[in-house]
């Protein structure tokens, strides 16, 4: 599912932007913290640049799903977070069939 339409904010006079995540935005400086997280639980054991633009792509192609990024304001990628309706794997932790929403936000550049 792709995010129409983009967010920008101001927090202590800086500029930042909320959009979708594409492929062309992973990057290794991306890659790198999810490889190196103890708090996402299910990242690929192969994971590199190319499986990441392909799952971000999956996603940007999903009807359920939602992937966004953080930018500042010259368009570098700081946090993302990643929105899943009914997300299979998390099946377990429902108890009924109504529907659920799963949030996931990783923090990628601590400094900008």
């Amino acid at each position: 599912m792709i995010l129409d339409n983009i967010l920008i904010f101001k927090r202590d006079k800086i500029k930042f932007i909320l959009k979708n995540l594409e492929p062309d935005n992973v990057t290794s400086h991306y890659v790198e913290p999810l490889k190196e997280t103890n708090y996402i639980e299910h990242v690929p054991p192969k994971l590199s640049v190319v499986t990441q633009k392909e799952y971000v792509q999956k996603i940007n192609d999903s009807k359920n799903s939602l992937i966004f990024g953080l930018f500042t304001h010259d368009n570098h990628l700081i946090g993302t977070s990643g929105v899943q309706i009914n997300f299979p794997s998390f099946k377990n932790y429902v108890n009924n069939d109504s529907k659920y929403l799963t949030l996931g936000i990783l923090v990628i550049d601590k400094e900008n």
